[in-house]
């Protein structure tokens, strides 16, 4: 068996309980960044993951990338609600003329009996700029990157009241005793459906971060 670098088991980390899915670019750009070629870097050590069945390469059509550093609607208990249809359009229209394009990337492998949920067809794009959210707040706020749970990873006491099927939050980061929802708003969100993710979390005292 390969010996795994510290790099290996970060991204190994992240793949099975922060993430469902980094592109290539994403884990170079993270691991690699300082290797003379970091694309080369990380697909080779991607590829040896692989081949011990630890990680899965594959290739996903998604839209470019687009840099997220900062929410696009915030709120909190006893606020007003932020415009939630000014969000939509915002974020409708950040997506509207980027490409979709055949993107390689790199998705968990099954763990014992457990495999993490690769992404849909249709949740591609989606899944890899709310990575993209992870990975900058893993650099410029390790420590609430620390308490980042994925969707999949949210006990289903948290959320005790919730309707079956009902939409939970991408994600949820701890910030002392206060539990923040983050949700990657997609092109598909209208108005109407930000303000039911509105409704879900004021019902349950969470606040949120709309990105």
């Amino acid at each position: 068996m390969v010996e795994l670098t510290r790099q290996d088991l970060e991204l190994i980390d992240v793949l099975t309980l922060r993430v469902r899915v980094l592109s290539l670019g994403q884990v170079a750009r993270t691991w690699w960044q300082d290797a003379s070629s970091p694309h080369r870097s990380a697909l080779s050590q991607v590829r040896k993951l692989a081949a011990e069945g630890l990680v899965e390469p594959t290739n996903l059509f998604a839209a470019a990338e687009i840099p997220l550093t900062w929410p696009v609607a915030t709120w909190q208990p006893l606020l007003p609600a932020p415009d939630l249809a000014a969000a939509a359009r915002l974020t409708r229209a950040r997506f509207a003329r980027t490409p979709v394009c055949d993107t390689p990337c790199v998705v968990a492998a099954r763990i014992g009996r457990r495999r993490p949920r690769p992404p849909r067809e249709t949740e591609t794009t989606h899944d890899l700029h709310l990575s993209g959210v992870y990975l900058w707040m893993r650099a410029n706020l390790p420590t609430r990157a620390a308490k980042w749970l994925h969707e999949d990873e949210i006990a289903d006491d948290l959320f005790e009241r919730a309707i079956p099927g009902e939409k939970r939050p991408d994600a949820v980061v701890r910030d002392g005793g206060h539990l923040t929802a983050v949700e990657l708003v997609g092109s598909s969100y209208s108005g109407t459906k930000l303000q039911a993710f509105h409704d879900f979390c004021a019902e349950r005292g969470l606040a949120y971060e709309l990105w």
